[in-house]
C-alpha cells in the first residue's frame, strides 16, 4: 500500500441567491512527490483548448487556442489573465490580456500566435505561451495558473550548405572540346602511319 499526504481546502462561495456553498479541493501527494488534485463543481477552473503540435512559421504563419472559465466568478468580480511569449523573437501573442466576467465566463476567448522571422538559419524552434497567475477578487480564481501552451516556429531561412547552384557548362563549349580531342588523336595516328611508311 502507498502512503499519501492529503491537503484539504474549503473555500466559501457566495451564490446569486446569497446561499453559501463550499468549494472542496483535495490534493494527494505520494512519497515520490507525485500529486493528484480533485475538486468539486463549485471550484473555479480555467480550461485551455488547443490542437496538439501547434506550429507557427517565420513567414508569418499563425496558430490559435482558446481559454474559457469552467465556473462563473463571484458576482461583481472579474478574472484577468495575462499572456506572453517565452521567446518573442519566434512568436508573439494577441491579445495579451483576457478578462472574464460573470456574463462572458463561459464564452471561449481565442488567442492568436503570430510567427516571427529572426533572419537566422536556426531550424525549427520551440517556445511557449506563458500565463501569469489569474488576478481576481474571487478566491476560487485568484492566483490560479493556467497551463502553458507549447508552440514550434518553423524556420524559413533554409540551409547555408550548397546555397550557390553550380554553373552549367554550355553545350557548344563541350562540343568544341570534344572535336579538339578527336582532331588531336587523328593527327597522332597519321604521324604514326607516316613513320611506318
Amino acid at each position: 500500500s502507498a502512503n499519501y499526504a492529503l491537503s484539504v481546502t474549503f473555500n466559501e462561495l457566495v451564490g446569486t441567491a446569497n446561499a453559501k456553498n463550499l468549494c472542496l479541493r483535495v490534493r494527494a501527494e505520494d512519497v515520490k512527490g507525485n500529486t493528484t488534485e480533485w475538486k468539486d463543481s463549485n471550484c473555479g477552473g480555467i480550461l485551455i483548448t488547443s490542437t496538439d503540435n501547434l506550429h507557427t512559421s517565420e513567414s508569418g504563419g499563425t496558430a490559435s487556442f482558446t481559454i474559457v472559465l469552467q465556473t462563473p466568478p463571484v458576482q461583481g468580480t472579474v478574472v484577468s489573465i495575462n499572456l506572453s511569449s517565452s521567446d518573442s523573437s519566434e512568436g508573439k501573442v494577441n491579445p495579451s490580456t483576457l478578462t472574464f466576467t460573470p456574463v462572458n465566463w463561459n464564452i471561449p476567448q481565442t488567442i492568436t500566435i503570430i510567427g516571427q522571422d529572426d533572419g537566422v538559419v536556426d531550424g525549427d524552434i520551440e517556445y511557449s505561451i506563458v500565463s501569469t497567475p489569474a488576478v481576481s477578487a474571487d478566491p476560487n480564481y485568484s492566483g490560479f495558473s493556467p497551463a502553458n501552451v507549447n508552440v514550434t516556429n518553423n524556420d524559413n531561412d533554409g540551409s547555408a550548405i550548397n546555397s550557390t547552384p553550380p554553373v552549367p557548362v554550355p553545350v557548344f563549349s563541350s562540343l568544341v572540346l570534344l572535336l579538339m580531342n578527336i582532331s588531336f588523336v587523328v593527327v597522332i595516328w597519321r604521324q604514326r602511319l607516316f613513320l611506318f611508311a
